[in-house]
């Protein structure tokens, strides 16, 4: 690699770095209730009943916020005894399923205040 090459590398590293973070929400065909300690979440545009445990529950109500990714295992690690990186993961990995699946949107982050 260049040395012009690695500079742009550095810039573009840079510029995501200063981006604010994404957000999430659920999607607007989405709803979900708990039953029996289980989460079941309806997807009505594709007809589909997807069933999550507690865990997966409480990320889809704490979706309610709009949270980052880092919101989210902040919350959870105030609320469940695992180590960040396991929660920092897990939230990563299940948030990417719900996307895959349309439950989930990502938002471009917002500065705030």
């Amino acid at each position: 690699m260049r040395a012009a090459e690695t500079l742009d590398v550095l810039d573009d590293d840079a510029a995501a770095r200063r981006q604010p973070p994404e957000t999430f929400r659920l999607s607007s065909d989405v709803r979900w209730r708990m039953l029996h300690g289980e989460g079941l979440v309806l997807c009505q545009r594709a007809a589909e009943v997807l069933g999550v445990n507690a865990v997966g529950a409480r990320i889809l109500a704490l979706l309610a916020d709009r949270p980052t990714t880092a919101a989210l295992v902040a919350a959870l690690g105030r609320e469940y005894d695992a180590p960040i990186a396991v929660l920092e993961a897990d939230v990563e990995r299940f948030l990417e399923t719900l996307v895959a699946a349309g439950v989930v949107i990502v938002e471009p982050g917002e500065e705030r205040a």
